[in-house]
């Protein structure tokens, strides 16, 4: 690279790792009462990564996991960075999740921090949540706790992030849900999909939505684990966008059938269990890596 530093777009590495770590911390008590948009949280969040060596950029996003395992979750988006062990690059950036118990349900007090997912170091092919070789990475966009069910009575809350690799004469930017498991201690990603894919051009723009669905398991399926289903919501032209995006600003979005370089996409594609990687896989028995979105 030119510069010895990891190009950032919105504080955040052009790429994340292939293979995330998982930590789960033991239990620390901070007594500082805190509330979402209070210096306090982010100076509590990098009391809880100093020892990882992270240094926090900005909180993102913070809010309670109503349908999390144990009463008073919450979860906490951040942005970070590191020193690398990768050759010419003294520093990466990065989003963090943490998973933090409070003392109340409505705002977190007297957090306990119970797990963190965090990237452990950079390399040039590094793809969590999406590589970015040639491709801008935007800073990680919210969290969602939506009723993701992957089991009777459990659930997965999930993380939105955003990509793009647009120029003056066009380009693409795509929305990629990534769904986090709390089990056994742990914090691990387990599913990844695309929920907004846009393109423009010279001519004009195209948008695609899709939604995710749980299902119950199939009948015969002893394993207990709901499918999800990544399901093509709507199709439309502008550059307006429901929620709105932060990329364009444009005239009212025209309804059409389907967008032509998104058709992968729009399939609906049933995702399945597999227990050996501990992962959704696709029907094809995939993973979403960064070469779909090129």
């Amino acid at each position: 690279m030119a510069n010895s530093r990891c190009h950032r777009s919105s504080k955040v590495a052009r790429g994340m790792l292939p293979t995330l770590l998982t930590l789960a911390l033991g239990a620390v008590v901070a007594s500082v009462q805190l509330n979402a948009q209070d210096e306090d949280v982010r100076a509590w969040v990098a009391s809880q990564v100093k020892p990882r060596n992270i240094t926090v950029d900005s909180v993102v996003n913070l809010t309670p996991w109503p349908r999390g395992s144990q009463p008073n979750l919450f979860v906490i988006l951040a942005t970070g960075s590191k020193p690398s062990r990768s050759p010419g690059v003294t520093e990466f950036d990065f989003g963090f999740v943490i998973l933090a118990k409070s003392q109340t349900p409505r705002e977190l007090r007297g957090p306990q921090l119970l797990a963190l997912f965090a990237p452990e170091d950079t390399t040039p092919d590094q793809d969590w949540p999406i590589s970015v070789s040639a491709r801008r990475l935007s800073s990680p966009l919210s969290i969602d706790v939506a009723p993701f069910q992957i089991r009777k009575g459990e659930f997965a809350f999930g993380v939105r992030y955003g990509t793009d690799d647009l120029g003056n004469k066009g380009g693409h930017a795509y929305e990629v849900l990534s769904l986090f498991r709390y089990h056994d201690a742990r914090l691990s990603e387990i599913f990844r999909a695309v929920t907004w894919a846009y393109e423009r051009s010279m001519e004009d723009t195209c948008n695609s939505d899709m939604v995710i669905i749980a299902n119950p398991p199939r009948a015969g399926d002893e394993s207990g684990y709901f499918t999800l289903t990544s399901k093509h919501k709507r199709s439309y032209s502008g550059d307006t966008r429901n929620p709105p995006s932060a990329y364009f600003e444009g005239p009212h979005s025209i309804a059409i059938k389907s967008c032509e370089p998104f058709r992968e996409f729009e399939k609906t594609n049933v995702h399945t269990w597999n227990a050996a990687r501990g992962v959704y896989l696709d029907q094809d028995g995939k993973w979403l890596f960064p070469e779909a979105l090129d």
